[in-house]
């Protein structure tokens, strides 16, 4: 009898643990369930998956792609990943205002303006953070210099264009609800 309540009870505990972390994985994630997407219309930079599904939230050491389209046509692009930042401003922001992160990473775009073989790799363990992706047109306009030739993705999450959250050990976690609970029940001898 005593066995029967405490495996019904770690498994009331278990069940409820995977339930809460499916709603923070989808709740952190929205774009788990987003449909995939050949690439961003009519023009945009954007951060996503291997599988082109534009993504704002990555995991800790997650890799993280970059597809675009309505850039500058026939062109080469230095891609960056730099901290978040709040004052782009065309014609003024510099490489030198920002944090670079990642990059130079160099693409090229074809006759339509996307990006050729897209997605393209551009940061293969993301770190903790928000940030913001520029590519700078270096075929045209100022090298440098956030200008009309040049795109970014931005303000997708609190005016970044992305943001990588730590991972969520849901086995360790589960396991030490569950501990917990045992060790709780035990305590106030319900069994």
């Amino acid at each position: 009898m005593i066995k029967s309540k405490f495996l019904v009870l770690l498994l009331i505990i278990i069940a409820s643990s995977l339930v809460l972390a499916s709603f923070l994985i989808i709740r952190m994630n929205p774009n788990l369930t987003s449909p995939s997407q050949d690439v961003c219309s009519p023009f945009c930079l954007e951060s996503c998956n291997g599988t082109m599904n534009t993504v704002d939230y990555f995991s800790l050491g997650e890799e993280l792609y970059v597809k675009g389209s309505g850039l500058e046509t026939n062109s080469r692009y230095k891609v960056y990943v730099v901290e978040d930042y709040t004052l782009w401003v065309r014609g003024t922001t510099t490489l030198a205002d920002l944090n670079v992160v990642v990059g130079p990473i160099n693409i090229s775009t074809d006759a339509t303006g996307h990006i050729v073989d897209q997605p393209v790799l551009i940061w293969a363990s993301a770190d903790l953070g928000y940030y913001d992706i520029f590519a700078d047109c270096e075929t045209a306009g100022t090298i440098g210099t956030y200008d009309a030739y040049d795109d970014m993705d931005d303000l997708d999450v609190d005016d970044a264009g992305f943001f990588v959250v730590p991972q969520i050990p849901l086995g360790t976690i589960t396991g030490l609800l569950a501990c917990f609970a045992a060790i709780m029940a035990k305590r106030r001898k319900i069994f």
